[in-house]
């Protein structure tokens, strides 16, 4: 208990402790009483606990005993403690056949096929997993064809990628219904199943009763916002707002995030009625970076959002917290084939490196094809904050060459002025400085 209510507060560190520990004591219980069904189920939760956890975070330690191996403690990774799991359900269905044993089991195996599937491994072995998956499914619900949980974990499995089989999806979500007429998770999940059939209408008849069923249910709460994303609406981005208040949910922080980072680089909405309410009266900077975090902390292989994420860091001037979220998107993309993503991803690294005055920003630049403006400037900058003025000089005027717009051309006028100044070449600072005056002059008067 105490491990789920960390994992529902996303503090996987203490959760993956807790779990450790109820592994060694259930472990030994076992072992001194190895016929009891019951403490193989327990064992099976815990070990099955790990699925939501990021693969790199998962290191537990466990009793030899549980894998027979005559040692006092083994260390398993996710992949191995999610393969236990199945084991340990196994061996309590020998003892003791259940429908509830059955749901876990093939719950566990959905588990390992999704862990599998993004580590991308072999695509058979998935394959058999999810097969094995449905019919443990079917099994429980054979043996208890009134339970809307059997019935529901049916049709998450039948319904994912490699099953794909919808029409199967719909029959276990209705007979979940059927099963219990309240039963808000059946209703989100069917809306869920016809938003990616691209039903979009029968999705949000779904979601609209699973709200009226309960109101601060987050999923479905999700789920109308993807179907305000998908049709345009301007409710959007208050949609995702909202889900983040009701609770943490991976899905929900990443489309706050994404939207509130959109309407960010919208430079031209600053004095918009939309603008003040979205962003600043809702705090939305705050409030997104710390869903965000959250997200990555769970999730840490996805580069779209630590780009985010660091962008968000920027606007709130945590430059070493930006940094060292540009470089895991870097990290991320470097093997890329995209090599626009990770170009853009060098640029962003660069700019928060100078902007800590790291040595390395230069490097970071140099890694993309400095044909961008923004990579020219970002070079240059990075150039003289190193003290390499005639560089700098170099890549500004290549820079100011580039430029398309007046007011680059000024800034850019500024930074060359100030180089001079560096250097003591007052009169060359001075003519440059007019440069820049005539252009801003002409600026404003076109206003």
């Amino acid at each position: 208990m105490m491990a789920k209510s960390a994992l529902a507060d996303y503090l996987d560190g203490k959760a993956l402790d807790y779990i450790e520990q109820s592994l060694t004591f259930l472990a030994r219980a076992a072992k001194h009483c190895p016929e009891v069904s019951c403490l193989w189920k327990l064992l099976g939760d815990a070990c099955s606990s790990v699925c939501v956890i990021s693969p790199s975070k998962v290191n537990v330690n466990i009793l030899g005993f549980l894998i027979g191996q005559n040692v006092d403690k083994c260390v398993l990774k996710k992949t191995d403690l999610l393969s236990l799991g199945g084991r340990c359900y196994g061996r309590g269905l020998k003892l003791m056949s259940s429908p509830n044993m059955w749901c876990d089991l093939g719950i566990n195996y959905y588990h390992q096929a999704q862990h599998l599937t993004a580590t991308g491994s072999n695509k058979n072995e998935i394959s058999e997993l999810l097969e094995k998956s449905v019919q443990c499914l079917k099994k429980a619900v054979r043996l208890e064809n009134k339970n809307r949980l059997y019935w529901n974990a049916l049709g998450v499995v039948a319904s994912c990628k490699g099953v794909g089989n919808y029409a199967l999806a719909q029959h276990c979500f209705i007979k979940s219904i059927q099963a219990e007429q309240i039963n808000v998770v059946a209703w989100t999940n069917l809306g869920v199943l016809y938003l990616t059939s691209g039903n979009i209408e029968q999705a949000h008849e779904a979601f609209k009763v699973a709200q009226s069923l309960e109101p601060s249910y987050l999923t479905c709460w999700i789920g109308q916002a993807l179907i305000a994303e998908t049709v345009g609406s301007y409710e959007t981005m208050d949609l995702f707002r909202h889900t983040t208040e009701l609770s943490m949910h991976t899905e929900g922080a990443k489309g706050y995030a994404y939207w509130v980072c959109s309407t960010l680089q919208d430079k031209t909405n600053r004095n918009t009625e939309l603008y003040r309410y979205n962003i600043l009266q809702m705090n939305a900077i705050v409030a997104a970076q710390v869903a965000l975090t959250k997200y990555t902390e769970r999730i840490q292989n996805d580069a779209c959002a630590f780009t985010m994420l660091g962008y968000l860091n920027e606007y709130l001037q945590l430059k070493k917290q930006a940094a060292d979220a540009y470089q895991r998107a870097v990290l991320l993309l470097k093997n890329s084939e995209d090599k626009d993503k990770y170009n853009i991803a060098m640029r962003n690294y660069g700019r928060s490196l100078c902007a800590v005055d790291h040595c390395d920003a230069s490097q970071a630049y140099l890694s993309t094809l400095l044909t961008e403006f923004d990579d020219i400037v970002g070079i240059a900058q990075a150039y003289f904050k190193k003290g390499l003025f005639q560089e700098s000089q170099k890549a500004y005027e290549r820079a100011l060459s580039l430029a398309d717009c007046e007011q680059d051309k000024a800034c850019i006028l500024t930074a060359l002025a100030i180089m001079e100044y560096k250097q003591n070449q007052v009169d060359a600072a001075k003519t440059l400085l007019f440069k820049w005056y005539v252009i801003v002059s002409c600026v404003y008067l076109r206003q």
